[in-house]
């Protein structure tokens, strides 16, 4: 099931982007299109500037929203559709983000 995690209030779009490109087949050709709109809370609780160095609270979101991304690429395993995709002719079950990304690591070095 695809949701927004409540929890994630900085980068919540690209832990929602991991789920969407784990379950289903993605080629990003149409990246320059919108198709929604993005609303910054006026209170900044779902941004920060970029501009200058965050506050420790934004530090503090962020390094949170940072190790819930990472459990996710853990924890998220690749549809066999997904898999095919990147190349693997026999998907493997459970195969992870992470696990792959790490398979790629290995082959490049």
């Amino acid at each position: 099931l695809l949701h927004f995690e409540p929890l994630v209030t900085v980068e919540e779009d690209y832990a929602f982007l991991l789920g969407v490109c784990a379950a289903c087949r993605s080629d990003f050709s149409l990246i320059g299109t919108d198709v929604g709109l993005y609303f910054y809370k006026g209170d900044a609780s779902n941004t920060y500037d970029r501009r200058g160095l965050p506050s420790l609270s934004v530090q503090r979101r962020l390094n949170a929203s940072r190790q819930f991304i990472e459990a996710r690429r853990h924890l998220l395993p690749l549809a066999p559709a997904v898999q095919r995709q990147l190349g693997i002719e026999k998907p493997e079950r459970g195969l992870t983000i992470r696990t792959y990304l790490g398979m790629q690591d290995s082959e490049s070095a």
